[in-house]
Formats: structure tokens, C-alpha cells, sequence
């Protein structure tokens, strides 16, 4: 069972990039120029049993290069033809990578990412890899908990992160209103949860704890599948906004 759920959430996520990439092939000119920087894409989604799963969508450029603005997209065969010992030495690189370029929150606390599972990724499509793909991504997916007694999250980019972030979260499958746009040396804005409370002696938990989002709308059943599909439309908007901005800032 275990195994269909992390199949369908792979599936979901995919399904959401997606949408990025459609708009990224219908943007045309000014997008095909924001198509070259470099990305990271980061959805934290969070549950009410307090636990949590980071997908960060990272461009082997940035593990590759100082200066990964200055690649081209890497192509697929960089990834299928390392060898088993050259594969696991590049997801090491990786996990590396994101470790020092992101910082976990909580309150006043802060964590490393912790352990990621990496998987291949089109980087033009956003899907899974086919005979057809020419562009390569990794999808990190990272789990923890919630710390108890915390509420708040944000998330830390650091100064040589060579990269802008775009950060979505959710919570029970809603999604926060705005995306976060983080730049290197930059926090998040802090996102809100509202836990159930303790069960009381009774066993039962009272009532109004039904999670929600802090100041956001009761959260439906009959909402989930629209704010899945929302979510690849928020990331696909954000990811222009922020490489747009980013190559402002660079040309600065």
C-alpha cells in the first residue's frame, strides 16, 4: 500500500510540473532565454498527523558548475550512461548540494534537510524519464515531523546557493494563496499550520480541530483535485517570476 501512495504522489507531482512546462513552450522568446537559469523548485506539503515531505526539482547544473547560468541544459545521457559507482557518487553531490544550500525551520529552530531519495526527471517535460527525453533533472524527496509544539515553517536559501528558489507549501492538500520567490541569503516567509489538538480522555478529539489553514478557507474534499491541478499553475507562474527577477539581479 505503502508503495502505491509514493507512486501516486510521484504521479502528482509530475502531473503538476506539467504544467510548467506547457507554459514554459508557450511563453516563446522571453520565455526560451528564462527557460536557461537554472532552478529550484521546492514543495513543502505538510499533514495534520504532523508529517512532512520536501520535493525539491534540482538541475544537475547547479551541482556541476559555479557558475550554472553559463550551461546549457545538461543533456540525458549525462545521467544514463554514469556507471553505478559515478551515479551514487552524483546523488551524493546532490544530497550535498542541497544540504548546504537549504535550511529547515521550525519556530525558532533550525534543521538540515535531512536524507533525500533521488530520482531522474525530464527537464523539459517534468515527467518521467522516456526513450524520448533530452534533458535531465532530479527529483529529491525528503520526509520528517513536525517538531511538537511547533507551528510555523520557512525555509533558508543560502548566499552560494548560485540560484533562486520558488517554494510552494500546503497543508492537508491546501494550498498556500501565494508562492514564496527566495533569493541566495534569504528565508522564506513563515507558513502556518493548525495542528488537530491532543485527543482527551475520553479518546475523542473536540471539536473545531478539524485542520485549516491559519486565517485560510475550511478545507473540502471536493477542493482537493483543484488545488492539486493549482498547485502546477502557481509554480509554473512563480518559476517565471523568479527567474525573470533573477536575471534582473544577475545583470545588475
Amino acid at each position: 500500500m505503502r508503495g502505491c501512495d509514493r507512486r501516486f504522489a510521484l504521479f502528482e507531482y509530475y502531473a503538476a510540473r506539467v504544467i510548467l512546462g506547457l507554459l514554459v513552450w508557450a511563453g516563446g522568446g522571453c520565455m526560451a532565454d528564462a527557460h536557461q537559469v537554472p532552478s529550484l523548485t521546492v514543495e513543502a506539503l505538510f499533514a495534520k498527523d504532523r508529517t512532512y515531505t520536501l520535493r525539491v526539482n534540482l538541475d544537475p547544473r547547479l551541482i556541476i558548475s559555479d557558475q550554472p547560468a553559463s550551461l546549457p541544459p545538461v543533456p540525458v545521457e549525462w545521467y544514463r550512461d554514469q556507471s553505478a559507482d559515478a551515479l551514487a557518487a552524483t546523488k551524493d553531490k546532490a544530497a550535498a548540494y542541497l544540504a548546504k544550500a537549504l535550511s529547515v525551520k521550525f519556530g525558532a529552530g533550525t534543521m538540515a534537510i535531512g536524507k533525500c531519495e533521488f530520482q531522474p526527471m525530464d527537464g523539459a517535460t517534468n515527467m518521467p524519464l522516456s526513450a524520448d527525453s533530452k534533458e535531465i533533472h532530479l527529483l529529491a524527496e525528503a520526509k520528517g515531523n513536525v517538531p511538537e509544539g511547533e507551528d510555523s515553517f520557512s525555509l533558508s536559501l543560502s548566499h552560494d546557493a548560485n540560484v533562486s528558489m520558488i517554494l510552494m507549501n500546503s497543508f492537508e492538500g491546501t494550498l498556500e494563496r501565494r508562492p514564496n520567490v527566495v533569493f541566495p541569503g534569504e528565508t522564506s516567509r513563515p507558513f502556518k499550520m493548525v495542528f488537530p489538538a491532543k485527543q482527551v480522555a475520553s479518546g475523542e478529539v473536540p471539536a473545531g480541530s478539524d485542520s485549516q489553514l491559519s486565517g485560510g478557507e475550511p478545507r473540502e474534499g471536493a477542493t482537493r483535485g483543484y488545488n492539486r491541478t493549482m498547485i502546477g499553475v502557481a509554480i509554473a507562474l512563480a518559476a517565471l517570476i523568479g527567474a525573470t527577477l533573477w536575471r534582473w539581479r544577475t545583470k545588475g
